[in-house]
């Protein structure tokens, strides 16, 4: 006698499958959100350890968000780009230097007052960043 699955048995099987899909599915998601905003802060510090290294070979540097075109710029006091930062489409970025004074300005000393901004996409992360070393501090 041949014995073959029913059709509830396949169903079940059908439908665990797709439930376990759809937990990995969002579960990858979150983690490719989560490193965007990873490789975004990534950035960002790169572009102030840049602006810093310019103000100390050159001319002091002013760090400006430009909300038209979603973008974070590092100028020269003469009005050069040293380096821009894309901030990618659906996320949010908030800048707010600690003395409410923008733009944020490295002196020829390579220190600026503390900064913090904000980044949301689906995750949001918040970092500071210390004037006077640069260094960054990550609070999620």
């Amino acid at each position: 006698m041949r014995r073959s699955f029913t059709l509830i048995e396949l169903l079940a099987v059908t439908v665990i499958i797709g439930m376990t899909t759809a937990a990995v599915a969002g579960t990858m998601l979150r983690a490719a959100s989560s490193s965007s905003v990873s490789l975004t802060i990534e950035r960002i510090a790169q572009l102030d350890n840049t602006a810093r290294l310019h103000a100390r070979m050159d001319c002091p540097i002013f760090i400006v968000y430009e909300e038209s075109s979603h973008r974070l710029v590092a100028k020269s006091s003469r009005g050069l780009i040293a380096r821009t930062v894309e901030i990618p489409e659906g996320m949010t970025f908030d800048l707010r230097p600690n003395d409410e004074c923008t733009p944020i300005r490295i002196d020829r000393s390579g220190r600026s007052t503390d900064y913090v901004f904000a980044l949301e996409g689906d995750v949001e992360t918040t970092v500071r960043i210390c004037g006077s070393t640069g260094r960054v501090e990550r609070r999620p």
